[in-house]
């Protein structure tokens, strides 16, 4: 990672020797050696900071008199807005301090009481303090900073910081600032507003590892052997000390502490069971690198006038929070005091000065990363970029498939991914960082929808196969001829039709046609039977009685005869005589081969009967009516039209072929005639009795 490259040519370059600082200063202020440090006296008038056990006094004790230094901006946004610019006369001024030096920070969002609050501590009034606002836009701009009055052999400086999350800003300028504070300070306020969100501890994540980075880099492999201990060598950055300072606090319970402790909590403390949990225990992991300097305090509302606070006394305040304040300066004096355990004090202004200027450049530069990590960024633009390629991957996968081969080609191409996401992943490792849950999250959601995707391709390709296929097995019930070979044969082209359906809806359709195929069989069984029986009843009572009555063929009414009796009688009088053991005359040997006989000639590969029986059936019922036709035209003829010519005719076409024929007597045709006309003489006495 280079965010820190320039940070190592800046620290080449040498602080502003002490001729060069006290040209930039002269006049202004005045030097310590000749006035003494600004702040002197108010510093001896107010009392020494409480210890643990002491009784706090309140602070209207503390003269609130005027600052013989007012807040000097240290930093200002450019013309941008978004980078920081130095301002020389505060730079000058630092670098011209002595001795062991505290900053102390306040951070947090805009409009939420931070600049109030560093004037509380310093004991000064609205108007000689930090600016205090109670507009909607945002007061302070960039960084200021005042000295505090504490007595001690530290001096303690208070950064007045530009509040986060304001409109109209980007929010590189945010952690610009943020980083900035976290980066310099000894002892940070983290100001917040009614109590602990989560949003609050992803941002404080970030500081972490940028200290933890930062340190790294600029220590070497004397980083490695540090712990939570908090000790100060030089100019070295550490980890401040962080007050999690909850204003306006009136919510019950636990205190903020406990709560904040309590809210910390790791893995090996919280349930892990999902990769939420896990990232959550992995930012608060981060949040270790403060170690035992960090911890939680409530505030309560100074007043119910809260834009008035600036015209309040401090009698006028409310006991607790005065109380409260008490506590966070006995927090801050116990976590910048140079002999205190743990203490990070800066040795000298110069040294503060360099360090200043190697931040703002870094800074500056966006060589720091601008929100949580640049490692993390890139690996989230890694795993997005993979996620969307491995989107891309699934789509183009032809649907519908068997669920094995869906899952053998997801999890290939997941594979692949995931390879492709460890081999480029870059920094920490991605898996403690919680890229991997996030991705396999990402995955899962992937996987549902092709799962989905897959299921709606699948029943869309094996419902159209369905309806052609149970259409054809429909049609089998309104057959005229019932056939059992035709009803399996159209159960085998179903089985073929549907082994493209395939995927999960295959199972459902697939148990639709074995359902298919049992009633069938249930079916074509016994009732198939007497069906078949029923038809060559009726099939045999008709031709008897079409044979006899209307194409009075003997032969074939005897054969109708036959099978009548074979069909019906013969099966009863076994079933009464005990002739033979089969109870129907399909049972029997004669019965199997008369139905394979029919299933033969009505079903083959050849042929099917049920799509000419219907034409066949019309044949005969025209034959029948030609013939008729003509049995009418002769007989008609035989009457009217003279008959007894066609009968000569006949006589002599059968002499011709050799036929034995009687002699023609022309005495008994010539009495024949006489009979037709005495007959046609009485037809119209007939046909007027009718």
């Amino acid at each position: 990672m280079l965010w820190l490259a320039p940070l190592a040519a800046a620290r080449e370059v040498a602080a502003p020797s002490a001729p060069l600082a006290a040209q930039l200063v002269r006049g202004w202020p005045p030097t310590h050696e000749a006035t003494g440090p600004p702040g002197a006296g108010a510093r001896q008038l107010r009392e020494p900071a409480l210890r643990e056990g002491a009784e706090a006094r309140p602070l209207e004790a503390r003269p609130l008199e005027a600052r013989p230094l007012e807040a000097m901006a240290l930093l200002l946004p450019d013309a941008s807005g978004n980078k920081l610019e130095l301002q020389p006369p505060a730079l000058a001024w630092l670098e011209s301090l002595r001795g062991p030096l505290a900053v102390v920070s306040a951070i947090g969002q805009y409009r939420s009481g931070k600049s109030y609050l560093l004037n509380q501590m310093m004991g000064l009034p609205c108007d000689k303090g930090f600016t205090v606002g109670h507009e909607r836009h945002t007061q302070t701009k960039g960084v200021w900073f005042m000295e505090g009055g504490d007595a001690g052999p530290t001096r303690t400086l208070y950064f007045d910081t530009e509040g986060f999350d304001a409109t109209g800003k980007a929010a590189v300028y945010d952690d610009r600032i943020f980083a900035f504070s976290t980066l310099i300070s000894s002892a940070m306020l983290y100001n917040l507003v009614e109590t602990i969100k989560e949003a609050d501890v992803e941002k404080l994540s970030f500081v972490a590892q940028l200290a933890q980075e930062f340190w790294r880099r600029s220590q070497g492999a004397a980083a490695k052997g540090r712990g939570a201990h908090r000790t100060a060598k030089g100019s070295e950055w550490m980890p401040p000390a962080l007050l999690w300072l909850v204003q306006r606090d009136f919510l019950q319970g636990s205190t903020v502490d406990e709560y904040l402790r309590d809210a910390l909590k790791v893995a090996s403390e919280r349930p892990t069971d999902d990769e939420h949990a896990k990232r959550l225990n992995q930012i608060r992991k981060a949040l270790s690198a403060f170690g035992d300097g960090m911890s939680g305090m409530g505030l309560v509302q100074p007043h119910v006038r809260r834009t008035a606070l600036c015209e309040l006394e401090q009698k006028d305040l409310a006991p607790e929070y005065i109380a409260g304040l008490a506590r966070v300066r006995e927090w801050v004096s116990k976590h910048t005091a140079a002999d205190a355990a743990g203490g990070r004090v800066w040795p000298s202004g110069a040294e503060l000065v360099a360090q200043v200027r190697k931040l703002v450049e870094a800074l500056n530069a966006q060589e720091i990363p601008t929100a949580g990590s640049v490692i993390d960024a890139f690996n989230r633009d890694l795993i997005l970029r993979n996620t969307a390629e491995l989107k891309a991957t699934l789509h183009a996968i032809a649907l519908p498939l068997p669920t094995h081969e869906l899952d053998a080609q997801a999890r290939a191409a997941v594979h692949a991914a995931k390879a492709q996401i460890i081999r480029q992943t870059f920094g920490a490792d991605l898996e403690s960082a919680g890229g991997l849950g996030q991705f396999d999250a990402s995955v899962d959601d992937l996987l549902h929808t092709l799962a989905d995707a897959n299921f709606r391709a699948s029943h869309a390709a094996c419902n159209g196969q369905w309806e052609r296929c149970s259409g054809a097995v429909e049609k089998l019930k309104s057959a005229t001829l019932p056939s059992r070979r035709r009803f399996w044969a159209r159960i085998q082209e179903c089985n073929i039709t549907l082994a493209s359906c395939v995927g999960p809806a295959a199972p459902e359709y697939l148990g639709r046609l074995h359902s298919l195929a049992v009633n069938g069989a249930a079916e074509y069984g016994e009732a198939f039977l007497n069906r078949i029986s029923h038809l060559m009843l009726v099939g045999c009572a008709g031709g008897i009685l079409v044979f006899r009555y209307v194409l009075q063929h003997a032969t074939a009414e005897f054969v109708c005869w036959v099978v009548l009796i074979a069909v019906e009688v013969l099966p009863r009088l076994n079933a009464i005589t005990q002739f033979s053991n089969a109870p129907t005359f399909w049972d029997s040997p004669t019965g199997q081969t008369v139905l394979q006989m029919y299933e033969s000639a009505v079903y083959n590969e050849y042929i099917d009967a049920d799509d000419w029986i219907h034409i066949l059936l019309l044949v005969l019922v025209a034959v029948f009516f030609v013939r008729q036709c003509r049995v009418w035209y002769n007989g008609c003829c035989e009457t009217c039209c003279g008959g007894g010519r066609r009968r000569k005719a006949r006589a002599k076409d059968a002499s011709r072929r050799g036929r034995k024929t009687r002699p023609v007597d022309y005495d008994d045709e010539e009495d024949e005639d006489e009979d037709d006309e005495e007959r046609e003489l009485r037809r119209p006495s007939r046909t007027l009795r009718r």
